[in-house]
């Protein structure tokens, strides 16, 4: 009959041998990955062929590891919202299906967390299409998108952008401009604002239209140039042009 002791060990080795036998083989950074499991991922794996589906993982998992590293240090090689979008972009134009995993996998949730509250976000995750297939500016789902996004203002300095807009449901908006004190500390002015989004137009873009501070400013929104997942806010009549992605550790 073996002894107290004996057992114990010996529970300990099963139960170790059980957890590495039932993690994953494709887990993203090593560890167990919940998502390996998970409805959407299996569906990705059906969906697209092996050589897609590991491609895309690929970029999937680059953009999920440098969202972990922004945590930490938003100025790390690779770890700003441009460098995140741009590798999740890349992996839903390798497999389209990888839109619900990011959506929808608890292993993605750093890159939501990142992209949270840019409108990259919806473009990667299926709620918005900037661009199809074959390249040309659709932006079905921007007016459902936009709210609880911002879009940034010209960035000429060390302060990066001196404005923005933050979209909100139900037409509510907030216009803010950045000031600077006599000795450099910035704060930031929120302006009240309305806005109305159009519907998209012969020359593939739409009208937004923000009223603030008894000023009504008609904006064209379109595709960032060589961009699927930006979008750029150009004035009709003239002055500062909104991009959704902010300024950087440029300084």
């Amino acid at each position: 009959m073996k002894s107290v002791p004996a057992l114990l060990g010996l529970l300990g080795v099963l139960a170790t041998c059980a957890m590495a036998c039932a993690a994953p083989a494709d887990s993203p950074d090593g560890e167990s990955d919940p998502a390996a499991s998970e409805d959407a991922v299996v569906s990705a794996k059906a969906k697209c062929s092996t050589a897609a589906y590991d491609k895309a993982f690929g970029h999937y998992k680059k953009a999920v590891d440098s969202a972990k590293v922004r945590s930490r240090d938003v100025c790390a090689d690779g770890a700003m919202l441009y460098d995140i979008a741009g590798e999740l972009s890349k992996s839903v134009s390798t497999c389209g299906d990888f839109k619900n995993v990011i959506a929808t996998s608890r292993w993605a949730q750093p890159v939501r967390d990142a992209l949270k509250g840019n409108i990259a976000l919806a473009s990667v995750d299926g709620r918005l299409t900037i661009k199809d297939a074959t390249g040309k500016v659709t932006l079905a789902g921007l007016d459902k998108a936009l709210p609880g996004t911002t879009v940034f203002g010209p960035a000429p300095g060390v302060y990066g952008n001196m404005s923005k807009i933050t979209f909100a449901a139900n037409g509510a908006a907030t216009v803010s401009a950045l000031q600077l004190s006599d000795d450099g500390a910035a704060t930031w002015k929120d302006t009240p604002a309305r806005y109305k989004v159009g519907a998209l137009g012969a020359d593939r873009t739409i009208e937004i239209t923000i009223e603030s501070g008894g000023t009504s400013t008609v904006y064209k929104a379109s595709a960032e140039p060589e961009s699927a997942f930006e979008i750029l806010l150009k004035p009709k009549a003239g002055g500062d042009e909104f991009r959704s992605m902010p300024s950087e550790c440029e300084a």
